[in-house]
Protein backbone atom coordinates (compact mmCIF):
# COMPACT_ATOMS: atom_id res chain seq x y z
CA UNK A 1 0.00 0.00 0.00
CA UNK A 2 1.37 3.42 -0.89
CA UNK A 3 0.49 6.93 0.24
CA UNK A 4 -2.08 8.86 -1.78
CA UNK A 5 -1.23 10.25 -5.21
CA UNK A 6 0.12 13.78 -5.31
CA UNK A 7 -2.11 16.63 -6.53
CA UNK A 8 -5.20 14.37 -6.58
CA UNK A 9 -8.12 15.47 -4.36
CA UNK A 10 -9.20 13.22 -1.49
CA UNK A 11 -11.68 13.22 1.34
CA UNK A 12 -10.15 12.29 4.68
CA UNK A 13 -12.50 10.53 7.05
CA UNK A 14 -12.29 8.89 10.44
CA UNK A 15 -14.60 6.70 12.44
CA UNK A 16 -14.52 5.35 15.98
CA UNK A 17 -16.19 2.08 16.88
CA UNK A 18 -19.88 2.71 17.53
CA UNK A 19 -19.79 6.29 16.24
CA UNK A 20 -20.60 7.96 12.96
CA UNK A 21 -18.09 8.65 10.24
CA UNK A 22 -16.55 12.13 10.22
CA UNK A 23 -15.09 14.08 7.28
CA UNK A 24 -12.12 16.37 7.95
CA UNK A 25 -12.27 19.92 6.65
CA UNK A 26 -11.69 23.62 7.30
CA UNK A 27 -13.93 25.29 9.90
CA UNK A 28 -15.41 28.29 8.08
CA UNK A 29 -16.84 29.95 11.20
CA UNK A 30 -15.30 33.27 12.20
CA UNK A 31 -13.41 35.97 10.34
CA UNK A 32 -9.85 35.16 11.43
CA UNK A 33 -7.25 34.33 8.77
CA UNK A 34 -6.27 31.00 10.33
CA UNK A 35 -9.02 28.38 10.37
CA UNK A 36 -9.15 25.25 12.54
CA UNK A 37 -9.16 21.85 10.88
CA UNK A 38 -12.12 19.96 12.32
CA UNK A 39 -14.18 16.84 11.66
CA UNK A 40 -17.75 17.22 10.42
CA UNK A 41 -20.31 14.44 10.88
CA UNK A 42 -20.76 12.79 7.49
CA UNK A 43 -23.37 14.59 5.39
CA UNK A 44 -23.07 17.93 7.22
CA UNK A 45 -19.69 19.23 6.04
CA UNK A 46 -19.19 22.37 4.03
CA UNK A 47 -17.35 22.78 0.78
CA UNK A 48 -13.80 23.01 2.19
CA UNK A 49 -13.13 19.29 2.56
CA UNK A 50 -10.96 18.37 -0.45
CA UNK A 51 -7.39 17.44 0.57
CA UNK A 52 -4.38 17.62 -1.75
CA UNK A 53 -0.92 16.23 -0.95
CA UNK A 54 2.09 17.93 -2.54
CA UNK A 55 5.62 16.51 -2.68
CA UNK A 56 8.43 18.39 -0.98
CA UNK A 57 11.47 18.34 -3.29
CA UNK A 58 14.25 16.11 -1.99
CA UNK A 59 12.14 14.79 0.88
CA UNK A 60 9.77 11.87 1.48
CA UNK A 61 7.45 14.30 3.30
CA UNK A 62 4.51 16.22 1.88
CA UNK A 63 2.81 19.54 2.33
CA UNK A 64 -0.96 19.37 2.67
CA UNK A 65 -3.72 21.65 1.45
CA UNK A 66 -7.39 21.48 2.40
CA UNK A 67 -9.95 23.60 0.60
CA UNK A 68 -7.18 25.91 -0.71
CA UNK A 69 -5.87 26.37 2.86
CA UNK A 70 -2.25 25.39 3.58
CA UNK A 71 -2.29 23.07 6.62
CA UNK A 72 0.10 23.68 9.52
CA UNK A 73 0.42 22.91 13.23
CA UNK A 74 0.18 25.51 15.98
CA UNK A 75 -0.19 24.93 19.73
CA UNK A 76 -1.02 21.24 19.31
CA UNK A 77 -3.84 21.90 16.84
CA UNK A 78 -4.22 21.72 13.07
CA UNK A 79 -4.86 24.94 11.19
CA UNK A 80 -5.32 26.07 7.61
CA UNK A 81 -4.46 29.44 6.13
CA UNK A 82 -4.87 31.17 2.79
CA UNK A 83 -2.42 33.92 3.75
CA UNK A 84 0.40 32.45 1.72
CA UNK A 85 3.37 30.20 2.00
CA UNK A 86 5.73 32.91 3.31
CA UNK A 87 4.70 32.36 6.93
CA UNK A 88 7.32 30.37 8.88
CA UNK A 89 4.78 27.92 10.30
CA UNK A 90 3.60 27.10 6.78
CA UNK A 91 7.12 26.93 5.33
CA UNK A 92 8.20 24.56 8.12
CA UNK A 93 5.14 22.36 7.83
CA UNK A 94 6.08 18.86 6.67
CA UNK A 95 3.89 15.80 7.03
CA UNK A 96 4.64 12.11 6.85
CA UNK A 97 1.91 9.70 5.75
CA UNK A 98 2.28 6.10 6.89
CA UNK A 99 -0.02 3.18 6.07
CA UNK A 100 -1.31 1.36 9.11
CA UNK A 101 0.52 -1.76 8.02
CA UNK A 102 -2.01 -4.53 8.53
CA UNK A 103 -4.51 -5.83 6.03
CA UNK A 104 -7.57 -5.31 8.21
CA UNK A 105 -7.89 -1.61 7.41
CA UNK A 106 -5.86 -1.32 4.22
CA UNK A 107 -6.94 2.27 3.45
CA UNK A 108 -6.13 3.70 6.87
CA UNK A 109 -3.12 5.95 7.46
CA UNK A 110 -1.25 7.70 10.22
CA UNK A 111 -0.45 11.34 9.49
CA UNK A 112 2.30 12.89 11.57
CA UNK A 113 4.48 15.95 11.58
CA UNK A 114 7.98 15.40 10.30
CA UNK A 115 10.52 14.98 11.77
CA UNK A 116 8.70 15.10 15.14
CA UNK A 117 6.51 12.26 16.30
CA UNK A 118 3.29 14.19 16.70
CA UNK A 119 0.41 12.55 14.92
CA UNK A 120 -3.08 13.68 14.02
CA UNK A 121 -5.59 12.59 16.65
CA UNK A 122 -9.41 12.58 16.33
CA UNK A 123 -10.67 14.26 19.51
CA UNK A 124 -13.32 16.41 21.14
CA UNK A 125 -17.04 16.54 21.73
CA UNK A 126 -18.74 14.61 18.97
CA UNK A 127 -15.27 14.09 17.48
CA UNK A 128 -15.09 17.65 16.21
CA UNK A 129 -11.42 18.36 16.87
CA UNK A 130 -8.21 17.12 15.31
CA UNK A 131 -5.29 17.56 17.70
CA UNK A 132 -1.62 16.64 17.56
CA UNK A 133 -0.34 14.11 20.07
CA UNK A 134 2.91 12.26 20.55
CA UNK A 135 3.18 8.97 18.70
CA UNK A 136 5.75 6.24 19.02
CA UNK A 137 8.53 6.29 16.41
CA UNK A 138 7.82 2.69 15.37
CA UNK A 139 4.02 3.13 15.28
CA UNK A 140 3.36 0.62 18.05
CA UNK A 141 0.14 0.82 20.02
CA UNK A 142 -1.85 2.48 17.21
CA UNK A 143 -5.24 3.75 18.36
CA UNK A 144 -8.34 4.23 16.24
CA UNK A 145 -8.19 7.98 16.97
CA UNK A 146 -4.92 8.10 14.98
CA UNK A 147 -6.22 6.45 11.80
CA UNK A 148 -7.59 8.33 8.82
CA UNK A 149 -9.07 6.96 5.60
CA UNK A 150 -8.36 8.61 2.25
CA UNK A 151 -11.14 8.48 -0.36
CA UNK A 152 -10.23 9.67 -3.87
CA UNK A 153 -12.65 12.27 -5.27
CA UNK A 154 -11.68 11.79 -8.94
Amino acid sequence: MSPPHFHRPYLISTELVGQSRYILGVDQDGDEADKRIIAYPEGTQGEHVAWIFKPQPGSPNVSIECGMHEVFAKNGKLWGTMEGKDRPEVQNSAWEIKPRGDNALADDYLIKSAPAFEGWWFEGDEGSHIDLRSTSPNHEDIRLQQLFRFVALL
